[in-house]
Formats: structure tokens, sequence, C-alpha cells
């Protein structure tokens, strides 16, 4: 048996099995059987009805048939169960009486296991239980990597910013006119090399592009000219 034990101390509600079948003596056997391994069970007929109880009260497992009466049958009723973010990953245990070459594709439903009728009861509490203990384990882990987004996040933020800074630092350069320190604006690849833009000199010397082939500046646009330029220049005849 599986160390998976049933917790009802302290007034905890037991586990939840939802039981899905048409025959309302293997429903009535699987219920005995159940309650006998202290499990709380909930019982219907049809995959209609059975979403609706699973929605409702989130059950820790889904006992089902394969075959089920209706417009929706066992995989109908888990492809269901599948799409909503809450049931996502409710574990299911599977019963037919059909043999596997007639059984329809199971791919991609996360049933835990498909189990033929007539079913040992040994081998139905046991897989039931071990389906429970699975799911446990992977919410606990989901859990934990929820708990760690956070700071996952917060690393990655500040290695961004760590990126950004050492970026900005290889492309500082001096102004070619006054070897003040020029901002980084921004780097562009053109078909004749990189190119490294840089915002307009803080002394007025022009704007400039720094060729990362050539290792040169290019000037972008004039630098602005002084005010004892402007009036030491020649006036308009």
């Amino acid at each position: 048996m599986t160390d998976f034990q049933i917790r009802t101390d302290g007034g905890e509600m037991p586990p939840i099995v939802l039981v899905v079948e048409d025959d309302r003596d293997t429903r009535d056997m699987y219920e005995a059987l159940l309650k006998a391994e202290g499990f709380w069970v909930m019982k219907v007929a049809d995959a209609a009805e059975a979403f609706e109880y699973a929605v409702d009260f989130h059950p820790d497992a889904v006992l089902t048939d394969l075959g089920l009466p209706g417009d929706a049958d066992g995989p109908a009723l888990i492809q269901h169960l599948r799409a909503e973010p809450d049931l996502e990953f409710t574990p299911v245990v599977a019963v037919t009486s059909r043999q596997p070459p007639e059984l329809p594709s199971l791919r991609g439903l996360g049933i835990a296991a498909v189990l033929l009728k007539p079913v040992s009861p040994g081998a139905l509490i046991e897989r039931i239980k071990s389906a429970m203990q699975e799911s446990a384990v992977l919410r606990a882990r989901s859990q934990a990597l929820l708990e760690r987004i956070p700071v996952l996040l917060q690393r990655s933020h500040a290695g961004l910013k760590r990126s950004a800074a050492v970026s900005s630092a290889r492309r500082q350069r001096a102004c070619p006119r006054c070897s003040r320190p020029l901002l980084w604006a921004h780097s562009c690849e053109l078909p004749h090399g990189r190119y490294d833009y840089y915002h307009p000199c803080k002394q007025g010397c022009g704007l400039f592009a720094f060729n990362v082939s050539t290792r040169e500046f290019e000037p972008l646009a004039p630098r602005e000219r002084s005010q004892d330029e402007t009036d030491a220049s020649p006036g308009e005849d």
C-alpha cells in the first residue's frame, strides 16, 4: 500500500472522491470501498452532472467509467475537467469494460490510471491513493514555484539593470572635440557597419555617431556656435 495518509484529525474534512458510474450496483460498491478507507464519496451517473459537481465541490480525485450515457462519455468529461483552471490537475482514475484495442485515444488527458472491469478492490484503492499522493506532490511543487516567482522576477530585473549598466559603460566615449563624456543613446546595425549613437554634447560640440568598425566618430549635426562666434561673424550686405 502507498504511504498516502487520509487526514481527518482535528475535524478536517476527509478527501473527496467523485464517482461517475452509470451502473447503480457498481456505483454503490465503489462508495462502500472508498468510505471504508475514510474518503467522502459523491456519486453521479452521467458526465453532465459530474462536471457540475466537480466545479462546485472541487474533489480531490475523480473515479469515472469511460463509457457513460448521454451526450458526453468519460473522455469528454475529462477534457472538460482539464479545461477548468481549478480542476486541471485533479487526479482521474478511469475504469472500463472495454479491452485496450477498443478504447478511444486517451492521449493528453492526464489520466492517472485505467483499470479494467471487474476491478480488484485493492487495486482500485491503491491507484486512487497513489494518484492523490502524486497530485499533492505536484501541487506542492507548483505552489513552491509560485511563491518563488516574485524573487525570480526581482533577480531578473536586477540582472537586466546590471546588464544595461555594463552595456552602457562599454559604449561610454568622450566627445571627439571637447573630450567630455557623451551619453549613449542607442546602437544600430547598418549595411556598412554598426554605429553607436550619442545624445548631443552638453558643451555644444554637436551630435555624433561612432562607427564601431572604423573606430571613428562621424558628425551628424554641426556644433552650436557660441555667442562670441555669432557676434564676430560678418553681417549680411
